[in-house]
Formats: C-alpha cells, structure tokens, sequence
C-alpha cells in the first residue's frame, strides 16, 4: 500500500508555468494512495494518521475478518442466561467475563430466548486446582454422559457416595460405610448354597505381604480363588497391557461373604448333629 507525499512540488510554484508533468504526477500519486490498492494509517509520514479505534468504530468485527460477528460482555457480575442471545447482539463465539467470580463463558448457541452459553474450566492461579464457581453445584459428566477413565496420583476425598459396577483400586481405601446392590428385585434365587463348605476348603488362606504392604496380612492368591469362585475375581492371572505392563487381577471380597455365612452356617448344623448323638 502506497501513502501519499508531494510529487512535484517545486515545479508547481506561483509564477511558474502549468505544465501537465508535474500534475499528472501529483495526480497518479494520490489515485495510488486513495485508489483501490488502498494506503495504511501508521501515523509516519507518507501515511493516514492513526484511527483511534475506540472512539471511530462501532459495531461488531465480522467473523469473515477474524471476530464473532456479536458482542462480547468483559465486565458482567453475574453468568449469562438463555436470554442472553441475538436479540441483544451476542453471537456464537461472543466471549462472557464474569468478573465477580472470575470465570469466562463462550456463546455456543445465539438462539432468542435458548442461547447456550459453555462455561470454561480453569485452573485458580497459585492454587493449581480446578475449581467450581460455587462448591457442590457442579458436576463432572451426567449419568447418560460419561467421561471414561480417571488416573490419579494422590489422594481422592469423597463426601458422597461412589457407584458402579465395578472398580478397581490398589491402596486403603478410608469409608464410613461401603455397600453393594443387594435388593431382591435386582436378583433370581436358584438354590441354597450347598457347596459353601466345599468352596471354603478348596482354597488355601496365607499370611503375606503385597509390594506395597509394610506389614502382613491374610490374602488369598486371585488365581487359586478364581477356580472356585470366579464371581469373585476380576482379570486373567499374567495378565498384560499393551506396553507389557502387569494388569493385577483384583478380588471382590464382599461377595464371599455369603459363602462364609453358608459355610458357618452348614458346619454349625453339623456341630449340632454331632452333638446330638452324645
């Protein structure tokens, strides 16, 4: 883009004689400058002056030419609603500063009357958490849209109740209570547990230590269990990932309980038989 200065200034003075040359190139010069191939404002010379932007422009920068097309509201003290929409100038990709608590929300859905604002997760500066606006009101997925695997390195605190089919975890794990579906609607009986005995004497009890145990305890080994009580156990014994590391099977112990009951409960009727014949 070409500015304009003067061309042939010294040849158009007062008592010189007009001459085509000298105007014709003041003339192509300025159709240079103010043509269609246009001239910057920079503010140097040979250029427009500066537009102060603030004060000379109004409206809305078009998407075609790098903005949202709407406005944007960078001081708000409250989080836009449905009614936040075109009607009154926000498009999608218009950018909401809650500046009360510092969170910023992006127009996905304009729509009169059902404008979809998403708000942006971020992480509190000096803290390193991601944090809610207000505590207990937001929520990590729904039950019909879920997110899939969580890995954590540290501690996980839990104030209400976690559910599910199944999970696994390596170290303690500190509850109040703990508790599995057990309702008889969810359930068919087919028989007693008659072999409860038989289950309890099939597999052998030790006292051992687990890699990142610092004391022992009783264990059984999953694979052992496994052959009488798959129900209980999860995984295949050796058992790989992808990249050849170990995928540890994992025991269910709640659900021996009931063999446990069944077996006590068999040999207590065995005691007493016993008994009656002395």
């Amino acid at each position: 883009m070409a500015g304009y200065t003067r061309q042939s200034a010294s040849s158009i003075q007062n008592t010189l004689d007009i001459t085509a040359a000298p105007l014709n190139s003041e003339f192509n010069q300025l159709q240079t400058a103010f043509g269609t191939s246009g001239h910057t404002h920079t503010g140097v010379a040979g250029d427009s002056a500066k537009i102060p932007l603030a004060s000379s422009v109004t409206g809305y920068l078009p998407a075609a030419n790098g903005g949202v097309g709407g406005l944007n509201k960078l001081d708000a003290t409250a989080d836009p609603t449905a009614n936040d929409d075109t009607d009154l100038g926000y498009a999608v990709g218009s950018i909401w500063v809650n500046v009360t608590t510092d969170r910023m929300h992006i127009c996905a859905d304009n729509t009169a009357n059902a404008a979809v604002w998403q708000a942006l997760a971020h992480i509190t500066t000096g803290v390193g958490s991601m944090l809610p606006d207000i505590t207990n009101t937001k929520d990590i997925g729904t039950l019909n849209t879920r997110w899939k695997d969580l890995f954590l390195s540290g501690d996980a605190s839990v104030a209400g109740d976690i559910t599910g089919d199944s999970a696994t975890i390596t170290n303690a794990v500190s509850a109040s209570s703990y508790t599995t579906t057990s309702d008889y609607r969810t359930k068919t009986v087919e028989s007693d547990l008659y072999a409860a005995t038989d289950i309890v004497m099939s597999v052998d009890a030790f006292i051992g230590k687990r890699e990142s145990d610092t004391q022992s305890r009783p264990m059984f080994m999953a694979h052992e269990l496994q052959e009488v009580a798959p129900w209980a156990v999860f995984g295949e014994k050796d058992a790989e990932d992808i990249d050849g590391m170990p995928v540890y099977q994992t025991v269910d112990y709640s659900s021996l309980i009931p063999v446990l009951w069944a077996a006590l409960q068999q040999a207590n009727d065995r005691i007493s038989e016993l008994e009656s014949r002395i």
